[in-house]
This record gives C-alpha cells, structure tokens and sequence, in this order.
C-alpha cells in the first residue's frame, strides 16, 4: 500500500509533466509576438500604414533602392526605381 502511495506522489508532481516546457514556449512566443507588434507600430512612418488616410512615402531617395509606397484607402502599392518607368514591383 506504502508503494501505490509513493506511485501516485510522483506522477502528481508538476515538476515531472513532460509537457510544462512546452506551455512555457508558448507563453514566451506569446510575449515576443507582442514585442514584436508593438516595436512595428512604433517604428517611424509605421503609423501611417495603419491609419485611413491616403498618402505616399518615399524611402531612401534619390538612390538606386529608392522605393515609392502609396496608400489609397486599404491598398498599398510599392514602386522600386527601375530604368523602365513602365514597371511596377509589388
């Protein structure tokens, strides 16, 4: 009887559950999404993507990477510099 008590101890412990480092995983993932959401929207010119006004910016100018992004209600549209002003990059 001693030995079926001492059984039962030890798989009730919470210290033994092979799955309790995987719930901490997930917890961490959870916060680092967060981080990573709030770190976005604070980056400057990440604003603006998220309002509902329409607008235009221009990243690295005058460059060859110079790169156009234009809001127009909910589409956004991202132009690169090309020697073809015909073509267009999404």
């Amino acid at each position: 009887m001693s030995r079926n008590k001492r059984r039962a101890r030890r798989t009730n412990d919470e210290s033994l559950d092979p799955i309790a480092p995987v719930a901490n995983l997930f917890d961490f993932s959870l916060v680092f999404a967060a981080a990573l959401m709030v770190a976005l929207v604070n980056k400057p010119g990440m604003t603006e993507l998220m309002s509902k006004e329409d607008f235009n910016m221009v990243k690295n100018p005058g460059t060859e990477t110079m790169e156009i992004i234009v809001k127009k209600g909910n589409k956004i549209e991202k132009y690169k510099a090309s020697d073809n002003p015909a073509d267009k990059s999404k």
